[in-house]
C-alpha cells in the first residue's frame, strides 16, 4: 500500500494528466469517519491497522479481482467514470432542482 503523496509524486514524474484536487466533501465522507475511528483504534491497539492490512491480503478475492470494468470519463465534469456521468454529478443533478427551487 502506497500513500496518496507517492500517487501524486509517481504521477508528477511519469507526466500522467491528472488533476490532484481534494474533494470539497472528502472531510465529511465516510471514508473520512473511517480514517478517524482506525486511527483512534490505533493508539489504543498498536498495530490494528497492519492486522487488517494483513487478513485483508489473506482473503480470496479473485472472483471480484476478475470483473473487467471500462473506466471511461464523467461527460459533465471530465472526472474518471465507470459510466457516461460519475455518481458526484447524478447526485447533484437530483438535488440541484431542489436547491433552486428553494431560492
Amino acid at each position: 500500500f502506497i500513500s496518496e503523496k507517492e500517487v501524486k509524486i509517481y504521477s508528477f514524474i511519469k507526466e500522467f494528466n491528472i488533476r490532484h484536487i481534494e474533494c470539497p466533501y472528502a472531510s465529511s465522507s465516510i471514508r473520512s469517519k473511517v480514517r478517524d475511528i482506525l486511527n483512534n483504534y490505533e493508539l489504543i491497539n498498536q498495530g490494528a491497522k497492519i492486522n487488517l492490512i494483513n487478513n485483508y491480503l489473506k482473503l480470496d478475492l479473485s472472483a471480484i479481482h476478475n470483473v473487467k470494468t471500462k473506466l471511461t470519463h464523467c461527460k459533465e465534469c471530465g472526472e474518471p467514470s465507470t459510466g457516461e456521468i460519475c455518481s458526484c454529478c447524478v447526485l447533484v443533478n437530483q438535488i440541484k432542482p431542489t436547491i433552486l427551487n428553494k431560492k
